[in-house]
């Protein structure tokens, strides 16, 4: 569809430099409460195209922002583990 492809082009130009990650700074990050459960949701936020009906924070897929993205959020997750999280489930969006 021609006003996909156009809607993803500009969305691409215009999401070029805003997708930046760094890694979560500990200190701002309090301990897990004794007896509490936890779970983590991780957003993948890349998609080979971007539809116009939906909503949730995405970008076009490039490989050096996934690859970035992912070392990031691999980086982060290790950090609230040494925290001392332990989650029991893992949902991925």
């Amino acid at each position: 569809m021609l006003s996909e492809r156009l809607l993803t082009a500009a969305l691409g130009v215009l999401n070029r430099g805003y997708l930046a990650s760094t890694p979560a700074d500990l200190d701002s990050i309090p301990g897990p409460q004794v007896g509490k459960r936890y779970v983590l949701y991780a957003h993948v936020p890349f998609c080979e195209r971007l539809c116009t009906y939906c909503s949730f924070n995405r970008f076009l897929y490039k490989e050096e922002w996934a690859r970035s993205y992912f070392a990031d959020l691999r980086a982060e997750m290790r950090l609230v583990a040494e925290l001392g999280y332990d989650f029991e489930s893992l949902y991925v969006g």
